[in-house]
């Protein structure tokens, strides 16, 4: 396992238009956190857009094919935990029960009909303006809001 699921950590998502900062749950979802940790730091992200957007609901990304299909070869158990999905969280997006890959989202609004259905493994905590910018339909896929590179801390700088 990459992480330690008693230390913070937290993902800072590079654009050429703005960033954001994930606060991770590895207590919560240590599988996907340690998951998003190694595909991070081996830069499998780099490049990814936002792939799907639904206009008050979630904006997708985690798909270096960019057509919603792609992933890592892999496949992992949902996590599913009491956490809510309100407005910033970060869920792991899949194709049915325990099919997590690479693909997550985010809310742009509380989705409460989410809830205890899909993996939860973090939230953003800054920067929720350039998600809710990146999720307008005319900038979903604008090279400014392609990701440039996640970047994994132990801490908020």
């Amino acid at each position: 396992m990459t992480i330690d699921p008693l230390l913070d950590y937290y993902a800072h998502v590079f654009f050429k238009a703005g960033s954001f900062v994930i606060k991770l749950f590895p207590s919560v979802a240590p599988v996907a956190v340690n998951s998003f940790v190694f595909l991070s730091e081996e830069g499998f992200y780099d490049r990814c857009i936002f792939h799907r957007i639904i206009p008050n609901f979630i904006a997708q990304t985690g798909d270096p094919a960019r057509n919603g299909k792609g992933g890592p070869g892999y496949r992992f158990p949902d996590e599913i935990s009491d956490i809510d999905f309100n407005v910033g969280v970060v869920g792991m997006a899949n194709a049915g029960p325990n099919t997590n890959g690479s693909q997550f989202f985010i809310t742009l609004t509380d989705a409460p009909h989410l809830n205890r259905r899909y993996t939860v493994f973090g939230e953003v905590i800054t920067g929720l303006e350039t998600v809710q910018r990146i999720a307008s339909s005319e900038s979903a896929t604008d090279p400014e809001y392609e990701i440039i590179e996640i970047k994994i801390s132990n801490n908020l700088e």
